[in-house]
């Protein structure tokens, strides 16, 4: 299939856009453009467009010939910046990603929802779930500004799908990992800030591995599907951690016993055929953990490095990485 990828040089977009250019059982292999707002390196045959989720043409000239589209591109609110900003335009590029979709006849789009659609998170604190594990049924009740325009993204696919008939699949990512995140967690024994959070996470290959398969699977209609691991990213059972955290959670609390996550990927499992791989609860390959404390030693290096002699040595180094781990355009990893 010929697949748009917005926000492709992004930590998440990256690994998607390995991920579809993996040769399929058939043999055959995705075409893949990238559509972002800065260059960057991709892997050979894969296009590139720059340009801004924001204009309506450029994205309609982008997705020309497409089969599908998967939208990916986001703000989250930094600090500094204004809420009202970032919820506008996570909203105008779902809109606009769909609207390009009608227009050249896109079958289908995926788009990156969140867990923050829900409401659940460090910036809710007040939330208190109907039930547990959470699943697609659960109502959304987000009050931030980056989880309510995850919530009208969903609104508009729905919309584009039973107005239009384009497929639309909202993929509800939660605390995405890469390997190095996961062997972070691994060796501090997960997470331990002791917040008031639903401590669903997924690692960043198994979320790929859904975004291919929604562009692949027979999914007529509109769906949202919660991508998540089978585990928490606690260190104590759920059962045990959230009553300590909301003493009125007890009951509802009781059935997350062992490591079992507040929420429920059954949904994804079973239209998607997929299943997570990754844990973080897995040791990583000796390798992996030798490449890992390197990355520690380089950057505790670069933090020493005078903040007016970086750009250059970055420039230096050509490379998409900086020695943090992070793009060199600062962009953070994916989360809920």
């Amino acid at each position: 299939m010929n697949l748009v990828v917005t926000g492709g040089m992004g930590v998440l977009g990256r690994e998607v856009v390995r991920e579809l250019l993996a040769p399929r059982t058939d043999g055959t292999a995705h075409q893949v453009t990238v559509f972002d707002h800065r260059l960057g390196p991709v892997p050979r045959g894969v296009r590139t467009v720059v340009g801004s989720h924001r204009d309506l043409t450029m994205l309609r000239n982008a997705v020309a010939g497409a089969d599908a589209i998967l939208h990916l591109s986001a703000r989250h609110v930094a600090e500094g910046e204004n809420p009202a900003d970032v919820y506008r335009d996570n909203v105008v590029g779902v809109f606009n990603v769909h609207e390009a979709a009608r227009i050249q006849g896109v079958r289908r789009v995926v788009h990156w929802s969140s867990v923050a659609a829900l409401g659940w998170s460090g910036l809710n604190d007040g939330f208190m779930p109907d039930y547990l594990p959470i699943d697609e049924d659960h109502p959304l009740r987000a009050t931030d500004a980056y989880g309510l325009s995850k919530a009208a993204g969903e609104d508009i696919a729905h919309s584009f799908t039973a107005k239009h008939g384009i497929e639309t699949l909202a993929l509800r990512h939660v605390y995405a990992i890469t390997p190095r995140m996961g062997f972070d967690l691994w060796r501090t024994g997960g997470k331990r800030h002791g917040r008031w959070i639903h401590y669903a996470y997924v690692d960043v290959r198994d979320a790929a591995a859904a975004a291919r398969l929604a562009v692949e699977v027979d999914a007529p209609g509109h769906t949202a599907l919660y991508v998540t691991a089978d585990d928490s990213c606690a260190p104590a059972p759920l059962s045990d951690l959230l009553p300590e955290l909301r003493p009125g959670i007890a009951a509802k609390a009781a059935v997350l016993t062992g490591t079992r996550s507040a929420i429920s990927s059954a949904r994804a499992k079973a239209l998607l055929g997929w299943a997570p791989r990754y844990r973080w609860r897995t040791p990583p390959p000796l390798a992996s953990r030798a490449r890992f404390t390197a990355w520690e030693l380089a950057a505790g290096a670069w933090g020493r490095v005078p903040g007016r002699f970086r750009a250059s040595l970055r420039q230096l180094l050509s490379s998409p990485r900086d020695l943090t781990g992070n793009d060199a355009a600062g962009d953070p990893t994916p989360g809920p």
